[in-house]
């Protein structure tokens, strides 16, 4: 009995351990990946002009490249397109 029950409890760890990796491989939105990149270089989206996006996978990482301009500054970010972390940007 007490084998059974912790069986079941490894059967729920599991489980709870896969549901939790289907998450991580959700992707961002490119609304997501754009205000990660914006707020990256100090701006609000309403602060931004000629907002491009362009999502690629490059060895296997999903990447969001995010172009904008401020001010007539353009600038140009590198979004993690899982975790919205910001792998290079001006």
């Amino acid at each position: 009995m007490k084998l059974r029950w912790i069986a079941l409890l490894l059967v729920v760890a599991m489980v709870f351990t896969l549901c939790a990796a289907c998450k991580s491989d959700k992707l961002l939105t490119d609304e997501e990946a754009q205000k990660a990149a914006v707020e990256a270089a100090g701006f609000t989206l309403e602060q931004v002009s000629d907002l491009h996006t362009h999502f690629n996978i490059e060895d296997g990482t999903p990447q969001f490249q995010i172009h904008f301009n401020h001010n007539g500054q353009e600038y140009e970010y590198l979004i993690h397109g899982r975790t919205g972390e910001v792998l290079s940007g001006n």
